[in-house]
């Protein structure tokens, strides 16, 4: 059964003034599925609307049926503690048991944030929906954070170059760690699930952290395995798409467009685009465009981060674009797998004076294909021959040589390996008499790989440069 919660007994107004959460709380606790038609329902932060098992809101549409938080919220400790700030969210307590709640569906609506308009709050932070701890949830074309969905029913202008509007969080997923035992005889655990969430077709328009799963700050411990973030529109904050703990597996973001990063008003935090600190996940992003300059200041430090616990991830970058020249790609972790397109260098024309040449003013994804393997390495590859007074590349990439003496050569590569444990392919041709070649590796280190090059002449066994050598590295 549904129940419309502007029908007697619930009663709510939708009036943009009066505060609707219990009107709609005694809604959603008399009935598991609830329609809010169009209007716009004020939500007290530090009560929120809480979820159980099978709970399901629906609305009129994202832009139609908007559920603004009141003014208030709490410090990121009090939302740590699961203290309040939460518009959406279920009852959870992290110094005792708590009872799984599963298959919740929320759909067809806006959720606006209210943050103040002349600073930045460390004390009435709010989360817009809050996942944390719920297991098979569906979150579908719903709209969240600071900015209100365009031509709506609620206007609310965005403040100057979004200074304000880069506060609280748009859609938190999480749990407690299952290994959580509370001190006591007793040996609690307050773990209750958390995994296998669903975010399709959403917007998050306007918070510090768009969507954060695992937040190092929120659950630190957490690993929010299994979820799917699908097709969603992301822009305007400080963090657009990041998973900050080591523990979760299984993620799968894709079709995402992420677009512009707005730095937090004196937040010296790096600003990520894409974050990814876990293992085995596949990202596949749709379309990545940085719009990430405010007043000429560069807002991206970021474009994807792979930190030193990530491993076994698959990236997918088919098309990215970003004007901050100093955003990095970095990927600290281990057998982490990129594929995409390098990014080149665009230039624009501000004049029009054959003199002055184009001046340089993004980075787009129209280069070359690239693979990048673990800690970042295209896989280095060389192929070289002696000509007789110096070393001839014929073909390769990430690598340079040197001739020792002959038969004696050192490959270089560009960006060392973080270890000397890394595997090696070398072959070589016979000389120009036909006779056969053999290859001795002499030594390898981080930086380097040394061979020594014979050829069978049918007399003692003599080092000699080959017609060529070739030479490739990957991570083991």
């Amino acid at each position: 059964m549904t129940v419309n919660v502007k029908d007697a007994p619930y009663s709510a107004m939708g009036d943009g003034v009066t505060d609707d959460t219990a009107a709609i709380q005694a809604a959603l606790n008399d009935h598991h599925r609830i329609f809010i038609p169009a209007g716009i329902y004020r939500i007290d932060p530090s009560v929120g609307l809480v979820l159980r098992t099978g709970s399901q809101i629906v609305g009129e549409g994202r832009g139609a049926t908007i559920l603004q938080a009141l003014p208030g919220g709490g410090s990121i400790a009090q939302l740590a503690g699961y203290g309040g700030g939460s518009i959406i969210r279920r009852s959870f307590n992290p110094n005792s048991t708590n009872a799984y709640v599963t298959d919740v569906v929320l759909r067809d609506f806006g959720v606006v944030l209210t943050h103040p308009d002349n600073g930045i709050t460390t004390t009435q932070i709010q989360i817009g929906i809050d996942l944390r701890n719920i297991t098979r949830s569906i979150v579908e074309r719903v709209h969240v954070g600071n900015l209100a969905p365009e031509n709506g029913v609620l206007t609310k202008p965005k403040t100057p170059n979004y200074a304000y509007d880069v506060q609280g969080y748009g859609m938190v997923i999480g749990n407690i760690s299952s290994g959580v035992t509370l001190p006591g005889p007793d040996k609690l655990k307050p773990y209750a699930g958390g995994e296998v969430n669903t975010i399709r077709n959403c917007a998050v328009w306007g918070a510090y952290k768009l969507i954060t799963q695992d937040d190092g700050d929120l659950c630190p411990l957490s690993a929010a395995h299994a979820t799917t973030i699908d097709t969603c529109d992301l822009q305007a904050g400080h963090h657009i798409l990041v998973q900050e703990s080591p523990y979760a597996t299984g993620n799968a973001w894709r079709g995402n467009t992420l677009q512009a990063v707005v730095k937090q008003a004196g937040n010296a935090n790096s600003s990520f685009l894409l974050r990814v600190e876990g293992y085995n996940n596949q990202l596949a992003d749709g379309y990545i465009e940085g719009q990430d300059w405010t007043g000429n200041v560069p807002q991206l430090d970021y474009l994807l981060y792979l930190g030193t616990s990530s491993h076994n991830n698959r990236i997918a970058l088919p098309y990215f674009a970003y004007a901050s020249l100093a955003a990095q790609m970095v990927d600290n972790g281990r057998r982490n797998i990129m594929t995409g397109y390098e990014a080149e260098p665009q230039f624009t024309d501000h004049d029009d004076d054959p003199a002055t040449p184009p001046v340089e003013t993004s980075k787009a994804s129209f280069g070359p294909a690239f693979t990048l393997y673990d800690g970042a390495h295209a896989e280095p590859w060389v192929k070289f021959h002696w000509d007789g007074t110096q070393v001839v590349i014929d073909g390769g990439q990430g690598a340079s040589v040197i001739r020792v003496g002959v038969g004696d050569y050192l490959v270089n590569w560009d960006k060392p390996f973080r270890s000397d444990d890394y595997a090696l392919s070398a072959s070589l041709n016979t000389n120009s008499s036909g006779h056969p070649g053999s290859i001795t590796l002499g030594s390898q280190t981080e930086a380097n790989a040394r061979f020594y090059t014979y050829i069978d002449a049918g007399g003692p066994l003599a080092q000699a440069d080959p017609q060529f050598l070739y030479v490739s590295a990957k991570n083991g």
